[in-house]
């Protein structure tokens, strides 16, 4: 895959290189939502969407695959749950944040996500702040300086 530098002005009469727009997975059964969350993403300009599962499991699998910087999560779904695959997502790449995201903002369940190694959580009721919830996962790669 072929990688383009954009530049950004940063003082005037001063070009450096734009940050690299980071690489996510979504992850979540219900297609509808799954889109919704791509196109939050796409919006942004900043993220890039390389992958899709329906369920804990494949989500692992593609983790495995395309080692991208982000993955959204959903917590509910067939085969495997969200935090479950999170806690696999964790141990074996350290470096993959992990967005956790609910239908369900039980404060227990923010809680659970965290123990297993999750970046963050959002209620899917708030899909709208997804870019302040990425930015506060990479403050250094997200927002403007």
């Amino acid at each position: 895959m072929a990688t383009t530098i954009n530049t950004i002005q940063s003082l005037p009469g001063q070009w450096q290189p734009a940050l690299p727009r980071l690489r996510a997975v979504v992850v979540d059964d219900t297609p509808e939502i799954a889109c919704a969350i791509q196109l939050f993403l796409e919006h942004t300009g900043r993220v890039e969407n390389v992958g899709m599962a329906s369920n804990g499991q494949l989500a692992i699998e593609l983790v495995d695959v395309l080692r991208p910087d982000l993955v959204v999560m959903d917590v509910n779904m067939p085969v495997m749950n969200g935090l479950l695959a999170t806690g696999e997502i964790k141990r074996f790449h350290p470096e993959t944040k992990v967005l956790v995201v609910s239908a369900d903002s039980d404060p227990e369940l923010l809680s659970s996500a965290l123990d297993c190694g999750a970046d963050d959580f959002m209620p899917k009721s708030n899909l709208h702040m997804l870019s302040y919830h990425i930015a506060r996962i990479f403050p250094h790669r997200f927002c403007d300086n």
